[in-house]
């Protein structure tokens, strides 16, 4: 029952997500708050121990990836509640799949867009720019890029808990 509430709660942020571009920190709130009391019922005082390792380790792995603009913050918000619902093993097996997911999504969608080589020429300008001047910066900006070539990660983060839910538990 635990879980099903994680995966609600991840359904909830995508739609909003989807609809706004934001992950409203209400939804990343509750989700702490239903982390570290499950952490404390199935662990103990040891728990909150384990709470804060599973909830910290996506902020200091993926930090680099949301300066840059790879990511957003509420991408990297969701990965620190179901690390600290779950666990740190958890939330990494579960980062990998969600950027697999990502990966399969952002294919599917430059397909679909048909900006593919348009996106991949924006890519490696980007990368030729950082290596020509030494200077990291901003891959994407909302206000230089608006929304285009930009997908919605909280469905990847979706998936990829979805695929860890059924690896680890056979759940789902």
């Amino acid at each position: 029952m635990g879980y099903l509430l994680l995966i609600l709660l991840l359904i909830i942020s995508m739609w909003y997500d989807i609809t706004s571009w934001k992950i409203p920190n209400i939804y990343i709130i509750i989700g702490y708050i239903l982390g570290i009391g499950k952490m404390i019922l199935e662990w103990g005082w040891k728990g909150i121990v384990l709470f804060m390792i599973g909830s910290f380790l996506p902020v200091i792995l993926l930090i680099f990836l949301q300066k840059i603009g790879i990511i957003g913050g509420g991408d990297i918000k969701l990965f620190s509640v179901i690390g600290g619902y779950c666990g740190r093993e958890f939330v990494l097996f579960c980062m990998l799949y969600s950027f697999l997911a990502g990966a399969v999504l952002a294919l599917l969608l430059l397909t679909f867009k048909k900006s593919f080589r348009r996106r991949f020429q924006i890519f490696f300008n980007y990368i030729s720019a950082v290596i020509y001047t030494k200077t990291l910066v901003p891959y994407y900006e909302v206000e230089r890029d608006k929304y285009e070539g930009v997908m919605h990660f909280s469905i990847a983060i979706l998936i990829g808990t979805g695929i860890c839910f059924y690896r680890y538990y056979k759940l789902l």
